[in-house]
């Protein structure tokens, strides 16, 4: 009886560390996909300030400007009023201008892999959450069953405690003096 009590702790105390140590390992996986999220969701905040009619016209405006600049040195050039050091002062600048922008197909390259980035981590999200379902449905199942077993054990417990007073009712048990 003490072995069966003691093996039904055991089993008890096994099941309970693995559920925890699933549990923790399920919470460090929320918390790794949230930083994911979390990165995710600041580049995406950067693409949609890209994508901000204010910013493209922004972008829009300063490819007018240098396109003016040039209208303005190709007018110069052929007026022959440009010295080489003026020219080359243009060229930096604009090639700065330039280094600046970025490109339609490094944005959309960007659009992109946030978004195959964000349907990875609802892809995440949705196994984990199946994961901690399970992790629920089995808990309940095995929490029955322990129950269960625990009421058995009280069962017999209380059958051998009334019969032990039976016994001691009908004086089975004699005492020498």
């Amino acid at each position: 009886m003490k072995q069966a009590i003691a093996i039904a702790a055991c089993g008890l105390f096994c099941f309970t560390s693995g559920l925890y140590l699933g549990v923790q390992k399920a919470n460090d996986r929320v918390a790794e996909l949230g930083e994911q999220y979390k990165k995710t969701d600041e580049r995406v905040a950067v693409f949609t300030d890209l994508s901000d009619p204010k910013t493209i016209q922004s972008y829009v405006s300063q490819l007018r400007k240098i396109l003016d600049d040039i209208t303005f040195l190709g007018k110069l050039i052929e007026s022959g009023q440009v010295a080489d050091e003026a020219l080359a002062e243009m060229k930096r600048g604009i090639d700065t201008k330039l280094n600046r922008m970025v490109t339609i197909d490094e944005f959309a390259s960007s659009v992109n892999l946030t978004q195959s980035r964000m349907a990875q981590i609802g892809g995440d999200l949705d196994d984990l959450y199946m994961m901690t379902e399970d992790i629920d449905d089995k808990a309940d199942k095995s929490n029955k069953k322990i129950n269960k077993q625990l009421n058995t054990i009280q069962k017999e417990l209380d059958d051998v405690k009334d019969l032990l007073k039976t016994f001691n009712k009908k004086k089975f048990f004699h005492t020498h003096k």
